[in-house]
């Protein structure tokens, strides 16, 4: 998302979503997925001086001007991630959908519906991704698929089984261990380890 010019006025402003949910392994900080950095309360205390993974990250909502000001993570229980993906051997941009909440009640949400059909009728890659627990990283299933081309283009009922379905087999795959390789800058919240990924991050 470095490339998509920041839609004017969209500031974080007390979301800390990405400060608890992701995982960071840089010589400047690093922090494992689901703990919160201990720099975030309603806001980043640190945001002027922030360190460059943190000031080079930017979720997608604030570069995608179609979403409006409920898709931001800590209102909406979904954080866009930019990523990327192989196709036909070369890198193209990614974007990845990642549930912070109740993955029955997101999914039946006809704003996140109607974003994926669209995506996918624009031939846009799309991710759903499982956020990662402490040392695990996280796990995505591609949506674009010829059944899932042909959902978008007949309606959001057939985009939710599909994406429903995309869960459930997330839910029952391993997530892979994850070891942080940068080492001297390992940020540690008070509380340590959170039993979910999105612990602690509220909604609505």
């Amino acid at each position: 998302m470095d490339s998509e010019p920041l839609i004017p006025d969209r500031t974080c402003g007390e979301c800390t979503v990405c400060c608890v949910v992701l995982a960071i392994d840089h010589e400047e900080i690093q922090k494992d997925a689901g703990i919160r950095c201990p720099h975030a309360n309603k806001c980043c205390r640190i945001y002027a001086r922030r360190p460059t993974p943190c000031r080079e990250f930017v979720c997608a909502w604030r570069a995608i001007p179609g979403l409006d000001d409920d898709w931001r993570p800590d209102r909406s229980g979904v954080l866009l991630y930019p990523d990327s993906c192989e196709v036909g051997g070369k890198t193209v941009p990614a974007l990845t959908i990642h549930l912070l909440h109740d993955p029955e009640t997101t999914l039946a949400n006809p704003s996140l519906l109607a974003f994926v059909a669209h995506q996918v009728r624009e031939d846009r890659r799309l991710y759903l991704g499982r956020l990662g627990y402490p040392g695990f990283r996280h796990l995505r299933a591609q949506l674009n698929s010829p059944q899932m081309l042909a959902a978008a283009h007949r309606g959001t009922a057939e985009v939710r089984a599909i994406l429903e379905q995309a869960w459930t087999f997330l839910s029952n795959q391993p997530h892979p261990q994850h070891t942080l390789s940068h080492r001297g800058n390992h940020v540690r919240s008070a509380d340590e380890v959170r039993t979910s990924p999105s612990d602690g991050i509220s909604a609505g």
